[in-house]
């Protein structure tokens, strides 16, 4: 897999279904990653990585700990519990608009 096989990242004002304060948003990066098949050889695989966003925090970008598999689409991920159980203890309950 090449680097030119990865799409440019992604930015949403979305999570959840629901529209995000203006300040907040969600963008999703496509990035390489290793992974070992045996003791002796490791691949390459596309993985989705999901940074949470705020304009108004000193710490502007936060990389959630959870990585997705290329499988995922954005909206899955964007639906995903976790992803805005991780958002929420980040920024609190009051994001969305």
């Amino acid at each position: 897999m090449s680097e030119s096989a990865l799409r440019e990242p992604r930015t949403y004002d979305h999570l959840a279904g629901r529209r995000l304060q203006r300040w907040y948003s969600v963008r999703i990066e496509d990035r390489l990653t290793s992974q070992a098949v045996s003791s002796q050889r490791s691949e390459l695989f596309k993985s989705k990585f999901v940074i949470a966003c705020s304009t108004i925090h000193v710490n502007k970008e936060l990389e959630l700990p959870t990585c997705y598999s290329a499988s995922f689409t954005d909206a899955e991920i964007l639906d995903d519990p976790l992803v805005y159980s991780q958002f929420t203890a980040r920024y609190g309950s009051d994001i969305f608009s």
